[in-house]
């Protein structure tokens, strides 16, 4: 059985995962090759967004999206709102074929434990579900240039439950980006301030 405790996966519970999923499904607009990355980080600051104690805090670094101080632990998000945990009678599938990392080039056949964090969050289009970092050890594999991470359904605790999207939420994230920095490249621009 995973070795996380109760208490973590009450306050998970907490966190609004309706809004969750709806926003995170509503993020098409960032399924471009150069944007990909954007539409994760936006995920994760919606977690943190959405904890309720406001202890879950986003730092954003390799291998740790979080830290929790009030449970003493580390945390990784895997998004992949292109996929479902869920079968059409709402039964829970593995959770297969989940890129864990890339190693840059190094081609490392194995990982250094020390650089998966105490639990991965996995976020879906139909839900969200957590895996302990022994789990995650034992469903790694190594694949071409990095890890991709297996773990079977018994494996996986549930965290929201099935979600069947509801809400549409209209978001160009594209578009703020863009004038973003347009605007940064403008203000900074030497031949502009003369």
């Amino acid at each position: 059985m995973p070795t996380i405790s109760q208490s973590i996966i009450d306050d998970l519970k907490k966190i609004n995962w309706q809004y969750v999923i709806d926003y995170s499904n509503s993020l098409d607009g960032l399924n471009d090759r150069q944007l990909r990355f954007m539409k994760g980080w936006i995920i994760e600051l919606l977690v943190e967004n959405q904890e309720k104690d406001n202890t879950l805090i986003y730092v954003g670094e390799d291998h740790r999206d979080f830290i929790w101080p009030k449970h003493n632990i580390e945390g990784e998000l895997k998004s992949q709102v292109s996929k479902f945990f869920y079968t059409k009678n709402g039964e829970l599938q593995d959770a297969n074929n989940i890129q864990f990392n890339n190693s840059n080039g190094t081609n490392k056949s194995t990982i250094d434990p020390n650089l998966v964090c105490d639990i991965i969050l996995i976020v879906r289009a139909d839900g969200a579900c957590i895996a302990d970092k022994e789990t995650v050890l034992k469903g790694l594999r190594h694949y071409g240039d990095g890890f991709r991470l297996d773990i079977p359904k018994e494996k996986l605790i549930q965290i929201s439950g099935h979600i069947k999207s509801t809400t549409k939420y209209s978001l160009d994230f594209k578009t703020l980006f863009k004038n973003a920095i347009l605007e940064s490249i403008r203000q900074n621009d030497p031949c502009l301030k003369k």
